[in-house]
């Protein structure tokens, strides 16, 4: 495995590698059935075998189920400090899977730090917010964190996958709580779907999480330009 790059290696890369780079380097591993549910590929096969392909050009290397930076992909873009975690990323790639199958709608961000955050779009709401997987213990081990984040940042909806349904919610935070596995999420009593939550403010957005040549520009899903679902 190659551990440097050099101009010609650079020019090798597609559009879709530089961009499964720059997810990496924002969410430090996904799986080749990640990547292709996020529109890397058509097929896992298809994805797997150039992924495989830039692990041996040294930009990725495999680790366990998941793909991450290889030597030459650090050079390129350092990741963000941290372990992944997997379960959480798949979160992000199930909304981007949704997203991509319904006209209207697109996951227009996915952050990883200061935490994982998300832009939920549908027909023109915009709808930011952190996602918290439920560690277990006191919650207010954990809600300190989102206070701060929210205080900072004006995002003030946490998704919480937590069988608690938080009947009184925490000043300085409106949280939605869901089941493991269910679609809807639970705020001060009421049954809610992704889209029907309260439209939040949103963060500056990083690499766009769904890869799509055919979409002129990040935004044209929200400008009611582009639809991944084509007539």
């Amino acid at each position: 495995m190659k551990t440097t790059f050099s101009l010609t290696d650079l020019c090798g890369l597609m559009p879709r590698d530089r961009w499964a780079i720059d997810m990496l380097a924002e969410h430090r591993a996904l799986t080749t059935d990640q990547f292709t549910a996020v529109g890397y590929d058509s097929t896992s096969a298809g994805a797997g075998r150039r992924l495989r392909t830039l692990a041996r050009r040294g930009w990725l290397v495999r680790v366990d189920s998941g793909w991450r930076l290889g030597p030459s992909g650090v050079q390129l873009r350092r990741p963000v400090p941290g372990e992944p975690d997997l379960t959480v990323n798949q979160f992000f790639v199930d909304l981007a899977t949704h997203a991509r199958t319904q006209a209207g709608t697109d996951l227009r961000a996915w952050r990883s730090v200061p935490a994982p955050y998300g832009e939920y779009l549908h027909h023109g709401k915009r709808i930011g917010f952190w996602d918290q997987r439920d560690p277990g213990g006191p919650s207010s081990r954990w809600l300190r964190r989102y206070r701060s984040l929210a205080d900072n940042t004006g995002v003030r909806l946490l998704l919480v996958a937590t069988d608690d349904r938080f009947e009184h919610q925490p000043e300085g935070l409106t949280i939605a709580a869901s089941r493991p596995g269910e679609l809807a999420w639970h705020v001060r009593g009421e049954r809610l779907a992704l889209h029907e939550l309260p439209e939040a403010e949103q963060l500056d957005p990083s690499v766009h999480p769904i890869y799509d040549p055919q979409r002129p520009y990040d935004e044209a899903v929200a400008d009611g330009v582009y639809s991944y679902v084509h007539a």
